[in-house]
């Protein structure tokens, strides 16, 4: 699933909330990790922000660019077995 499909998921669920609750609910979203990131991007809306969210919390989440670079470097600098032992993990 694209990351804009989630994006366009919770913020189906924000106006949702909206509406059954009449504009006098605005939930404080917590994001944790790839949350983290869709969150990021639904606030890119202002609009929606101002109608629907009370408040955010990002709890180790990834950037806004991305984990590509972050994820390369970890595993760069630690060699390949650790390519494999992640692979295992799995």
């Amino acid at each position: 699933i694209a990351p804009a499909a989630h994006v366009a998921d919770l913020s189906g669920v924000l106006r949702a909330i909206r509406a059954r609750h009449g504009g006098a609910l605005k939930p404080v979203v917590i994001a944790h990790s790839f949350g983290g990131y869709l969150l990021m991007k639904v606030l890119e809306d202002a609009a929606l922000v101002r109608e629907t969210v009370g408040g955010a919390a990002f709890l180790c989440s990834v950037p806004p660019e991305g984990n590509n670079r972050m994820i390369g470097r970890f595993l760069w600098t630690r060699g390949p077995g650790v390519w494999w032992d992640i692979f295992q993990g799995f």
